[in-house]
């Protein structure tokens, strides 16, 4: 009888935000120091990643409120039971992350405050004012109805969906849960 391989679920046990002179680094460790798979997306003022085989221990749960100026909050959370959620909620638009692809024993992201030029140069968006880029649209949208910008990190590398040269897939939260796909082969198995 063949076995079914199955992937080793990495235990977060510690979650540690650090300033930084530009703004703070998010580092999230593991028991083993294995670094697990990330999606990173954003929604709104939000900023999220959602770590995949991944457990969070009790005692890891974070969060933190108004860390960095232009910063709202931040949050470590389970997502289900082999999850992870970051959140990280902008006062105006969603934070620029970037996970840090030299961190070897643990998975980190920087994140650089707006500074107040920034704040002050963003427009304020026209109800009749296209978007300068087109968004990507996907079978689900945020709570304001807007389309959901999907960010790829494939290489740890942050690049706009419709920027990476490969086929990509997008499924929402709702549609995982629905198909009950439980890991990478049977996600790639279930879509084209």
């Amino acid at each position: 009888m063949a076995q079914v391989a199955q992937a080793s679920v990495a235990q977060v046990n510690a979650v540690q935000l650090v300033e930084t002179a530009t703004g703070f680094d998010l580092i999230i460790q593991t028991v083993d120091g294995s670094v697990p798979q990330v999606f990173i997306s954003r929604d709104g003022n939000t900023w999220i990643a959602d770590i995949t085989q991944a457990q969070l221990l009790p005692d890891a749960e974070f969060e933190r409120r108004n860390p960095t100026a232009g910063i709202a909050q931040v949050s470590v959370n389970t997502l289900d039971s082999n999850s992870i959620r970051i959140t990280v909620v902008g006062e105006g638009e969603a934070p620029e992350g970037v996970e840090i692809a030299d961190a070897t024993s643990a998975l980190a992201f920087r994140f650089a405050a707006p500074t107040s030029s920034d704040i002050a140069e963003q427009p304020v968006p026209d109800e009749d004012s296209q978007p300068d880029e087109p968004a990507v649209t996907t079978p689900g949208t945020d709570d304001s109805g807007g389309a959901i910008r999907i960010v790829v990190t494939a290489e740890r590398i942050e690049d706009d969906v419709q920027q990476v040269p490969v086929s990509v897939t997008a499924l929402t939260q709702d549609e995982l849960e629905d198909s009950q796909l439980r890991t990478f082969q049977e996600i790639a198995r279930n879509t084209a």
